[in-house]
Protein backbone atom coordinates (compact mmCIF):
# COMPACT_ATOMS: atom_id res chain seq x y z
CA UNK A 1 0.00 0.00 0.00
CA UNK A 2 2.46 2.49 0.96
CA UNK A 3 4.83 1.42 -1.90
CA UNK A 4 1.42 2.35 -3.92
CA UNK A 5 1.49 5.43 -2.89
CA UNK A 6 4.84 6.42 -3.41
CA UNK A 7 3.79 5.48 -6.94
CA UNK A 8 1.16 7.43 -7.98
CA UNK A 9 3.01 10.28 -5.98
CA UNK A 10 5.89 10.10 -8.16
CA UNK A 11 3.81 9.78 -11.26
CA UNK A 12 2.20 13.05 -10.37
CA UNK A 13 5.23 14.63 -9.70
CA UNK A 14 7.16 13.56 -12.94
CA UNK A 15 4.19 13.08 -15.14
CA UNK A 16 5.06 16.19 -17.75
CA UNK A 17 9.13 15.37 -17.40
CA UNK A 18 9.72 11.91 -17.67
CA UNK A 19 7.95 9.66 -20.68
CA UNK A 20 5.32 7.54 -18.66
CA UNK A 21 6.89 4.09 -19.64
CA UNK A 22 10.00 5.46 -18.66
CA UNK A 23 8.65 6.51 -14.89
CA UNK A 24 6.93 3.35 -15.05
CA UNK A 25 10.08 0.71 -15.82
CA UNK A 26 11.89 3.10 -12.82
CA UNK A 27 9.22 2.80 -10.39
CA UNK A 28 9.01 -0.78 -10.90
CA UNK A 29 12.94 -1.12 -10.26
CA UNK A 30 12.58 0.97 -7.39
CA UNK A 31 9.53 -0.53 -6.16
CA UNK A 32 11.40 -4.14 -6.56
CA UNK A 33 14.55 -3.35 -4.95
CA UNK A 34 12.53 -1.96 -1.88
CA UNK A 35 10.97 -5.01 -1.93
CA UNK A 36 13.78 -7.10 -1.77
CA UNK A 37 15.67 -4.68 0.84
CA UNK A 38 12.23 -5.88 2.83
CA UNK A 39 11.83 -9.74 2.63
CA UNK A 40 15.83 -9.52 3.85
CA UNK A 41 14.64 -8.07 6.99
CA UNK A 42 11.90 -11.03 7.87
CA UNK A 43 14.18 -13.67 9.93
CA UNK A 44 10.73 -15.53 11.76
CA UNK A 45 9.62 -18.39 9.84
CA UNK A 46 6.10 -18.04 11.04
CA UNK A 47 6.27 -14.75 9.01
CA UNK A 48 7.68 -16.45 5.69
CA UNK A 49 5.33 -19.32 5.77
CA UNK A 50 2.29 -16.42 5.92
CA UNK A 51 3.21 -14.43 3.35
CA UNK A 52 4.32 -17.47 0.78
CA UNK A 53 0.47 -18.71 1.55
CA UNK A 54 -0.82 -15.05 0.45
CA UNK A 55 1.62 -15.07 -2.58
CA UNK A 56 0.40 -18.84 -3.21
CA UNK A 57 -3.27 -17.50 -3.14
CA UNK A 58 -2.35 -14.56 -5.88
CA UNK A 59 -3.29 -16.11 -8.93
CA UNK A 60 -6.87 -17.45 -7.87
CA UNK A 61 -7.51 -14.56 -6.32
CA UNK A 62 -7.11 -13.05 -10.07
CA UNK A 63 -9.30 -15.76 -11.32
CA UNK A 64 -12.22 -15.23 -9.15
CA UNK A 65 -12.33 -12.00 -8.17
CA UNK A 66 -14.05 -10.26 -11.73
CA UNK A 67 -16.69 -13.20 -11.43
CA UNK A 68 -17.48 -12.78 -7.83
CA UNK A 69 -17.74 -8.85 -8.32
CA UNK A 70 -20.23 -9.48 -11.17
CA UNK A 71 -22.83 -11.80 -8.89
CA UNK A 72 -22.33 -9.77 -5.97
CA UNK A 73 -23.05 -6.14 -7.13
CA UNK A 74 -26.16 -7.23 -9.50
CA UNK A 75 -28.91 -6.25 -7.52
CA UNK A 76 -27.16 -2.85 -6.16
CA UNK A 77 -27.07 0.31 -7.30
CA UNK A 78 -23.51 1.16 -5.67
CA UNK A 79 -24.17 4.78 -6.40
CA UNK A 80 -26.76 5.39 -4.17
CA UNK A 81 -25.67 3.18 -1.60
CA UNK A 82 -24.46 4.59 1.93
CA UNK A 83 -20.41 4.08 2.51
CA UNK A 84 -21.05 2.04 5.01
CA UNK A 85 -22.50 -0.50 2.95
CA UNK A 86 -20.05 0.04 0.73
CA UNK A 87 -17.61 -0.99 3.12
CA UNK A 88 -19.63 -3.69 4.22
CA UNK A 89 -19.97 -5.35 0.66
CA UNK A 90 -16.06 -4.94 0.49
CA UNK A 91 -15.35 -6.31 3.92
CA UNK A 92 -18.01 -9.30 2.51
CA UNK A 93 -16.29 -9.48 -1.17
CA UNK A 94 -12.82 -9.72 0.61
CA UNK A 95 -13.65 -12.36 2.42
CA UNK A 96 -15.56 -14.43 -0.37
CA UNK A 97 -12.80 -14.03 -2.78
CA UNK A 98 -10.32 -15.19 -0.08
CA UNK A 99 -12.44 -18.14 0.65
CA UNK A 100 -13.34 -19.59 -2.93
CA UNK A 101 -9.43 -18.98 -3.61
CA UNK A 102 -8.61 -21.36 -1.36
CA UNK A 103 -11.32 -23.94 -2.25
CA UNK A 104 -10.19 -23.15 -5.61
CA UNK A 105 -6.60 -24.09 -5.07
CA UNK A 106 -7.62 -27.33 -3.07
CA UNK A 107 -9.94 -28.18 -6.03
CA UNK A 108 -6.97 -27.73 -8.21
CA UNK A 109 -4.61 -30.59 -6.19
CA UNK A 110 -6.72 -32.74 -6.36
CA UNK A 111 -7.52 -32.61 -9.82
CA UNK A 112 -3.96 -32.36 -10.54
CA UNK A 113 -3.31 -35.56 -7.88
CA UNK A 114 -5.85 -37.50 -9.79
CA UNK A 115 -4.42 -36.72 -13.06
CA UNK A 116 -0.69 -37.45 -12.23
CA UNK A 117 -2.57 -40.91 -10.84
CA UNK A 118 -3.84 -41.48 -14.41
CA UNK A 119 -0.54 -40.56 -16.25
CA UNK A 120 1.35 -43.01 -14.20
CA UNK A 121 -1.24 -45.38 -14.42
CA UNK A 122 -1.40 -45.24 -18.21
CA UNK A 123 2.43 -45.16 -18.15
CA UNK A 124 3.22 -48.12 -15.22
CA UNK A 125 0.22 -49.92 -14.12
CA UNK A 126 2.81 -51.32 -11.38
CA UNK A 127 3.38 -47.95 -10.19
CA UNK A 128 0.21 -47.82 -8.10
CA UNK A 129 -0.08 -51.15 -6.23
CA UNK A 130 4.00 -50.12 -5.11
CA UNK A 131 3.01 -47.32 -2.84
Amino acid sequence: MLFGTAALLAERLFRDAIAPLTLCIALCLLLFAAMVCLSRLIRGEAVKRALAAAAALTYPIFLVHHWLIDRLVMGFDLASMPRRGVLTMFAVFTALTIALSIALMRAEKRVMSAAHNAWTALRDPRALTAE
